[in-house]
């Protein structure tokens, strides 16, 4: 390992420089020199900052919209397997003439049930969006929970 770290450190030499274009040079396997131009590209602190500060919230909206949308899709697909279950079970049941159902009650108070919800959540969300300022945060935040609901 140290040879091979030797070896590549005395190949390569820093050459001259012109402006912002540094000249190095490598000598091959052979000893022939050839000569590399790159572009060296000096990065301001204060804008590196910046790209951080702005980055932040960005990086983080999308990991917490990843989570809650891979999270939100695990509890619904537990949820309609529960509700597909219970109604497996019921209408075993009544094939089997132990219990008898009145599927138009059911499906009256299911719509019923699935409108509360749906209202409830409207309501949840337009509070949400009154206490939650909207930043670089929401931008990464959707993205997140979308490719989070595809993942989950």
């Amino acid at each position: 390992m140290m040879n091979v770290m030797g070896t590549f450190m005395d190949t390569c030499m820093p050459g001259p420089s012109y402006g912002n274009k540094n000249i190095v040079q490598l000598r091959d396997m052979d000893g022939e020199k050839r000569m590399i131009e790159s572009m060296l590209i000096a990065i301001d602190p204060i804008s590196a900052q910046a790209f951080v500060s702005a980055g932040t919230p960005l990086v983080g909206g999308g990991l917490v919209g990843f989570c809650l949308g891979w999270a939100i899709k695990k509890v619904m697909k537990l949820a309609f397997l529960a509700i597909g279950l219970v109604a497996l079970l019921l209408g075993y049941l009544e094939m089997q003439k132990w219990i008898s159902v009145n599927w138009i009650t059911v499906e009256n108070q299911t719509s019923t049930m699935m409108t509360s919800v749906a209202h409830k959540a409207y309501v949840v969300t337009q509070h949400m969006s009154h206490v939650i300022p909207i930043g670089l945060g929401a931008v990464g935040f959707l993205p997140g929970l979308a490719i989070g609901m595809a993942k989950g």
